[in-house]
């Protein structure tokens, strides 16, 4: 067989990529099982405008990415959890405010193109003041 052939091609790594252009701080998780091993892997707490990603081996399985903002100073809440049976490109952005995360899964190829998926707002999506709201 032809070593150079598209059928070929060997395995890679992936990761997830955390982007927030939430109003509040963001930190997320990544699990998964390599040869029988559990790990869970932090990002660290970043803040609005910054970028963290985190690195998932090429063989991983069971991997569940969780996504967290503080709604207050050590209260941590889980915004976004999906889990993955194999090992992708993934990324995401994060916007919002903290009575209002939203997260959004976009192409990893196309950072630069994120107005795109601003078309609903910046910080509050327009649907958030279009929706009935219990007082």
């Amino acid at each position: 067989m032809d070593k150079y052939s598209s059928t070929n091609v060997p395995p890679v790594d992936g990761y997830c990529d955390v982007l927030n252009y939430g109003v509040y701080l963001t930190r997320f998780f990544v699990d998964y099982t390599l040869y029988g091993v559990q790990h869970h892997i932090g990002s660290g707490v970043f803040a609005v405008l910054q970028e963290r990603r985190i690195m998932v081996p090429r063989f991983a399985k069971n991997i569940t990415l969780t996504i967290q903002a503080a709604a207050l100073p050590f209260v941590w809440g889980n915004i976004f959890q999906e889990s993955y049976t194999t090992v992708d490109q993934r990324c995401f952005l994060s916007w919002g405010v903290t009575f209002y995360p939203v997260v959004k899964s976009i192409p990893c190829t196309s950072p630069g193109l994120i107005k795109e998926f601003f078309s609903n707002g910046l910080f509050i999506p327009t649907d958030f003041f279009n929706r009935p709201h219990s007082v």
